[in-house]
């Protein structure tokens, strides 16, 4: 099993926006990441630290299958991501 993970950083006024949009996204972020075959588990969560909140995303992907079907070679923002994400 491999576990993936993406940290982001967003203001603490737009960290709620975003976690919703990171859990139920229209066709991205952790609904997205369910659907696709060879995927364990998928999990997210924020934390708030003064004026900025951070954002974790852990998924499972089962070894072999799971990396040949995703066909990651590069990591990529959602759509939303460039407009709250701090450093994008």
């Amino acid at each position: 099993m491999i576990a993936r993970t993406w940290i982001g950083e967003t203001l603490e006024s737009d960290a709620d926006a975003y976690f919703k949009y990171l859990r139920s996204n229209r066709g991205q972020g952790v609904q997205s990441y369910r659907r696709k075959p060879g995927r364990l588990a998928v999990a997210a969560s924020s934390q708030r630290q003064g004026l900025v909140c951070f954002h974790f995303f852990v998924g499972f992907i089962r070894v072999y299958q799971g990396i040949r079907r995703a066909r990651v070679r590069k990591g990529r923002l959602l759509s939303r991501g460039q407009e709250v994400l701090a450093g994008a």
